[in-house]
């Protein structure tokens, strides 16, 4: 830092007026040769100030990677990463545990399977409507006014920044009443009798759970905004861990024993009040109330709700820190030791302050000019690819354990189980992977990457739908590739336009009603038309989100989130031509660099491994 303030001290010297410093600006670069300042400074995501004269300051080198800078990000916001994280992974408990403990929940309330999917379309009704309450909730006015009744008063703190500190002890007290709430639920499912009493505290859970849902995600995009992505990837991939976990607790108490029959044989002979059928109808309400009783699926649920006791601490945790400011908090940003005074304006810029306190002003000063029509449809059509997958995902996870059972010879329901978590934990490991895969290639290749492998799945299973081994193959594969079209889905809209709290809702939402629509829809037609029906619907879907992938394409195509960013058609040419296209990169970071007070920002042509000197000529013609 002495010589990079030395250095600018000398190459200023020569310049009337060079001392005093005027409306001073910063951006982010990346990889940035200063000639003019004798300032010599490489790497990726530098804070640059720069005055009038062309001299410039910059910050020590951090790491030169866009990796480097990831984890420069999460280890500013640890603590709320992770909890965020473990948030989710509670919410993937939650989906995943109805697919293996169907047939167990059918038989202890008496019910037949066609029935069933109204426990489905229940849960998924209401998270669809919590997910709703959740986003208006976070976006209104009273919201942050009624917390800020809780928040105590903090020395040294502006109005702007105990609004944000506000914000912030809402969004966790909200989640840490819905995951309470949550485990609760869990501990009621098995002790309901009738199939009313379960269609209602699922009702409950599903409210809470859609709740987790949009404000998890309002959360993380908060925290990091932009840069979003991996940690977004990393979000999905801790639901993915929570569902694939579900049905391997759920697995040991099983009652391995389709009771449909049993109730199917019970309810016709009372309805017919035949004699003959009388002792058949007592065999099969005796069975049935054995089977009831050996079922041990309580446990199960009780062993889930105890799993979300650390989510609890975690939050409260947070909710602590949003009451007593630690040392170190970004709401003290004087003492921040990378802050830099520029004194004749009395400008400080804490560099390493939090997003969520101090928000990066790339989102506000990068933005193209987007239409409402533009917003709208590239919304829409976001919503559809949600609709679409995220139905496909309850409907594939709620139905691969009855389609095995019920479809493949010598498939037992333990077995049915582990194929139930390989599909989970195939959609866990996609997410993990797509962390990385999320820092180094755009979204728009990942989903379209992800839409072809959902595909070319569904189409394997189809192809021989009795074989055991194609039946593992293509569950991995659709997990695999199915796990990361959310984050993916979210990331490439923010690409394109801001996704506000509104958005977010609409998007989580549309997801939320797929999956409400789907189980319903595919459970109807389960015993009527086969259990094919299940990879029928995958088919055909996966088509049609194509469909929905180029119509955005289209729109987006006149949408560039940074002016240095090449447009989806000139990338599509590119490699379609076999060029090298240099600035596919990670598509996520902006390269900006204002040169003067009067100019207006214009990008940078630094790519993320490059090192390029800028050229002086401005300073000359002055």
């Amino acid at each position: 830092m002495d010589s990079t303030h030395s250095a600018f001290q000398e190459g200023a010297t020569t310049h009337e007026g060079a001392r005093e410093w005027e409306n001073v600006e910063y951006d982010r670069t990346s990889g940035v040769v200063m000639s003019n300042g004798g300032v010599d400074v490489t790497g990726h995501a530098k804070e640059l100030c720069v005055n009038k004269l062309g001299h410039t300051m910059v910050t020590p080198p951090e790491g030169g990677t866009s990796r480097g800078r990831f984890r420069e990000l999460f280890g500013r916001h640890r603590l709320k990463t992770v909890t965020y994280c473990a948030v989710f992974w509670s919410l993937g408990m939650g989906v995943a545990f109805l697919g293996p403990t169907l047939l167990d929940l059918e038989c202890r309330i008496s019910s037949v399977f066609s029935s069933m999917s109204w426990v489905f379309f229940s849960q998924s009704l209401f998270t669809l409507i919590g997910s709703a309450c959740g986003g208006f909730m976070v976006q209104s006015d009273c919201f942050v006014k009624f917390f800020d009744h809780f928040l105590p008063d903090f020395p040294r703190i502006t109005e702007k920044e105990r609004e944000a500190k506000t914000n912030s002890l809402g969004l966790h007290l909200v989640l840490l009443g819905s995951v309470v709430m949550f485990a609760v639920t869990l501990t009621v499912v098995p002790e309901c009798s009738v199939l009313g009493a379960l269609i209602t505290t699922l009702a409950v859970m599903g409210f809470f759970m859609g709740t987790i849902d949009t404000v998890a995600n309002i959360s993380m995009l908060q925290l990091y905004g932009r840069d979003v992505a991996p940690f977004l990837q990393a979000l999905h991939f801790s639901y993915g861990l929570g569902a694939f976990l579900s049905p391997i607790v759920t697995k040991p108490f099983l009652l391995n024993e389709d009771c449909n029959g049993l109730v199917l044989n019970s309810s016709v002979a009372h309805r017919l009040l035949d004699v003959r059928l009388v002792n058949i109808t007592q065999e099969a309400q005796a069975e049935l109330h054995h089977a009831q009783n050996n079922s041990e699926i309580q446990y199960a649920f009780w062993i889930m709700a105890l799993m979300q006791l650390p989510v609890v601490v975690l939050l409260a945790v947070l909710v602590y820190y949003d009451y007593f400011p630690v040392s170190g908090d970004a709401v003290v940003v004087e003492t921040l030791p990378e802050t830099f005074e520029l004194k004749t304006q009395n400008i400080t810029e804490p560099l390493a302050a939090s997003r969520s306190i101090m928000p990066d002003l790339r989102d506000e000063e990068d933005r193209p000019q987007v239409t409402a029509r533009q917003m709208a449809l590239v919304t829409a059509c976001a919503a559809g690819l949600l609709f679409i997958y995220d139905g496909l995902q309850a409907a594939y996870g709620g139905y691969i354990y009855s389609y095995a059972v019920k479809s493949v010879a010598d498939m037992a329901q333990n077995e049915a189980a582990v194929l139930n978590a390989c599909f989970w934990g195939t959609f866990a490991f996609g997410r993990l992977i797509s962390i990385g895969i999320a820092t180094r290639i755009t979204p728009q290749w990942m989903m379209l990457a992800n839409m072809t492998g959902c595909f070319v799945a569904m189409v394997l299973m189809l192809s021989m739908p009795h074989d055991h081994a194609m039946l593992y193959v293509g569950t991995g594969l659709f997990g695999t590739f199915l796990s990361s079209v959310f984050p993916t889905t979210v990331s490439m809209t923010e690409t394109y336009i801001h996704v506000t709290s509104q958005i977010t809702s609409v998007l989580v939402m549309s997801a939320a009603l797929g999956e409400m629509v789907f189980p319903v829809i595919i459970g109807h037609e389960f015993d009527s038309s086969g259990p094919k029906v299940l990879l029928i619907s995958g088919v055909v879907m996966t088509l049609l989100s194509f469909v929905l992938y180029f119509a955005l394409f289209i729109v987006a195509d006149g949408i560039t989130r940074v002016s240095s960013e090449r447009s989806l058609t000139e990338r599509f040419k590119a490699l379609l031509k076999g060029k090298t296209v240099s600035d596919e990169g990670i598509g996520l970071m902006t390269h900006n660099v204002k040169h003067y007070n009067r100019m207006r920002s214009h990008p940078s042509d630094i790519s993320l491994n490059e090192e390029t000197s800028l050229s002086t000529a401005p300073v000359a013609n002055l």
